[in-house]
């Protein structure tokens, strides 16, 4: 008992292996399109988000690493990141997250559905600036709105539908901290 004490008190190391168990195989790794918790608990940390919401509560950036809200609450501007890659080593502009909030979060995300409906228009006047132009205020759009809504490259998914598209069953693209690596059916999923 006084080993595992000790050993529940070690400073956590960095590196590592994590091994997961699903209860069902993920029906595809699109997690923008889906609730299904098993693709959710999969590929969550291999795509990105505007924004995420910490265990706290607290809102920090994730592509964005500035945002500020309009005094009216009629428009939000956020500062994307600059230097971001995708996986596959394109870069990742503001044009990418104005293509995959409306092409894909909204259209297929369920979530999206309540959370963008007072949206009007998503701009990108420069490759490191997005613009979000309300019909009329909506005070949870930020950050509830964007919870959970993951982009995806626009260089992949753009023509093609996002709920069938190649990259939902296999080597998917995203720019999150862990990269695909491999999806074996009925065994496991390895990302780095």
């Amino acid at each position: 008992a006084a080993s595992l004490s000790a050993a529940a008190q070690e400073t956590p190391k960095k590196g590592g292996t994590l091994i997961y168990a699903l209860t069902n195989e993920p029906p595809h790794l699109n997690i923008a399109i889906t609730t299904d918790l098993n693709a959710q608990q999969s590929a969550t940390n291999v795509f990105s988000q505007l924004v995420r919401v910490e265990m706290d509560g607290s809102v920090t950036g994730d592509l964005a690493e500035s945002w500020e809200a309009a005094p009216d609450g009629m428009s939000y501007t956020f500062r994307i990141r600059r230097n971001m890659q995708w996986h596959d080593r394109k870069p990742l502009k503001a044009e990418d997250i104005r293509w995959a909030l409306p092409e894909i979060n909204m259209k297929y995300n369920p979530i999206a559905s309540t959370g963008f409906a007072a949206v009007d228009t998503i701009e990108a006047p420069d490759e490191h600036t997005l613009v979000v132009r309300m019909k009329r205020p909506f005070p949870a759009f930020l950050p509830w709105s964007l919870v959970n809504q993951w982009i995806y490259p626009k260089h992949i998914y753009e023509g093609t539908d996002p709920r069938q598209n190649e990259r939902n069953f296999r080597n998917p693209v995203g720019s999150g901290p862990f990269v695909f690596k491999e999806w074996v059916r009925g065994s496991h999923i390895l990302m780095e």
